[in-house]
């Protein structure tokens, strides 16, 4: 595939979860230690590392993590059936989408991902544009991922708490992995205690 001249690739941030097992908060809106919340935080990394447009999928406490970023830019999509998980937010945006050649798909809530390693993936998608791009520490696959534009039929019929593995799985002889230096890959924000450790992580940095 030859590369057009105007190539946009850009990022779908799922924000839209309930933070079942944070109840007394919403996650997204907690404070890193640099002041920024880790939406606020997750959008910059991706403008960052290239990606435009950013969609910002929202579902529960819709009004304020709209407050939140919008002053970065990013473009919204409202979920009204977020309550059924993950996969709606993607079929959500995707079903919105138009002019995009193809979509980062990222959580909202992984403070430790660089816009290094993100970049790169960025960068290797320019170079494998019909492959999906992923990130891998210590031989583990984390997020986010790459969709080429040919798979978001497929990724517009997530349903429930699938997302993108299904699809991953499905086209693995597409799949191009990009090795990163660092574990933010791997690592997002369930609990108060996995938050306490990515700020004694960020501390320390």
């Amino acid at each position: 595939m030859t590369i057009k001249k105007c190539h946009t690739v850009g990022a779908i941030v799922l924000m839209a979860g309930q933070s079942t097992r944070m109840p007394e908060v919403n996650k997204l809106l907690l404070k890193l230690p640099d002041g920024r919340t880790m939406a606020e935080q997750t959008i910059e990394v991706l403008t960052d590392a290239g990606f435009d447009p950013i969609m910002v999928v929202t579902g529960h406490d819709a009004v304020n993590v709209r407050l939140c970023v919008e002053h970065l830019g990013v473009q919204f999509v409202h979920n009204d059936d977020y309550q059924q998980g993950m996969g709606t937010s993607i079929s959500t945006a995707l079903k919105t989408i138009t002019g995009w050649d193809a979509a980062l798909v990222a959580l909202g809530d992984m403070p430790l991902i660089s816009v290094e390693s993100v970049q790169e993936m960025h960068r290797t998608h320019m170079e494998n544009p019909d492959a999906i791009v992923a990130p891998v520490y210590n031989d583990q696959r984390g997020n986010p991922v790459i969709f080429p534009h040919d798979l978001f039929e497929e990724l517009g019929d997530c349903k429930g708490d699938v997302g993108g593995k299904e699809i991953v799985k499905e086209h693995s002889d597409r799949l191009v992995v990009v090795n990163v230096e660092e574990c933010g890959i791997l690592i997002d924000v369930d609990t108060s205690e996995e938050f306490e450790s990515v700020l004694a992580t960020l501390e320390r940095r």
